[in-house]
């Protein structure tokens, strides 16, 4: 009998301790999940931190973007030049980092931002991935595409893959009206012909959309100085509260990008 007794206090005491620790479990912070796993909730997310963290270290940081399963990194804005060879923390290296065409406003508001990276195979850095897109099957998966630039974060969906020969072609900044007004016919137009050209079959954009292009080198294409680019356009965008953008701030100094 006392044995009995004996365990049955034993399962008491499991149990007791079980639904403690269950109960301590359900107080415990929830944690985003990365990025190129899943999308972070609107409003939330390590992308927000990963851009104040990398702005603190470099003033030139005008994005963070996350291309699932190629890129995440922030972008810059300086020349043409000096990021072709140092990264977002000013340190030299052949890999560069990513940044905004200097021909371009690096403001996401607009209807074409070019975003320039390098490709070297096999690295994973900067641009490097990017030739993925090339094939069907990885490009017309529906894969996390964001952007944040400190205010909004912008979400993106891929329309058009193709080469171009640097030098003699290039992508063409959102035309305007008369009145400074978008445009939208000639916009259109532009994105009809890039979506014809797509090496890869894709569904048609919304032609009213903002748009990115990804350039990187391409050896591979029988152009003489060949780009590979990858144009995305804009499918929703959610604008951070200042509470938000304050507590984001707050944690990126915690954070490593």
């Amino acid at each position: 009998m006392k044995q009995f007794f004996k365990i049955l206090f034993m399962l008491l005491a499991v149990c007791l301790a079980f639904f403690l620790c269950l109960e301590a479990a359900t107080d415990l912070p929830v944690v985003a999940q990365d990025v190129t796993e899943t999308p972070y909730p609107e409003g939330g997310g390590r992308i927000a931190e990963k851009y104040f963290a990398a702005k603190q270290v470099n003033k030139d940081v005008v994005a963070y973007l996350v291309v699932q399963g190629v890129s995440d990194e922030p972008v810059l804005y300086r020349d043409n030049d000096y990021y072709l060879f140092h990264d977002y923390t000013e340190e030299y290296t052949k890999y560069g980092g990513l940044f905004v065409n200097e021909f371009f406003k690096p403001d996401f508001h607009e209807q074409s931002v070019l975003i320039h990276g390098h490709n070297f195979p096999g690295s994973h850095m900067a641009f490097s991935d990017m030739l993925r897109f090339k094939t069907q099957s990885f490009a017309e998966k529906d894969r996390i595409i964001q952007l944040f630039d400190g205010e909004y974060l912008r979400y993106y969906r891929v329309y058009t893959v193709f080469g171009l020969n640097d030098g003699e072609e290039y992508i063409q900044q959102g035309a305007k009206a008369e009145d400074g007004a978008r445009d939208s016919a000639a916009n259109k137009a532009y994105m009809q012909s890039l979506h014809a050209r797509s090496m890869v079959r894709l569904a048609e954009p919304d032609y009213d959309a903002n748009t990115l292009y990804f350039s990187t080198c391409d050896h591979s294409l029988p152009q003489k100085n060949p780009r590979l680019i990858v144009g995305v356009y804009q499918v929703k965008s959610y604008r951070y509260t200042a509470a938000e953008t304050t507590v984001a701030a707050t944690k990126a100094k915690a954070v490593q990008p």
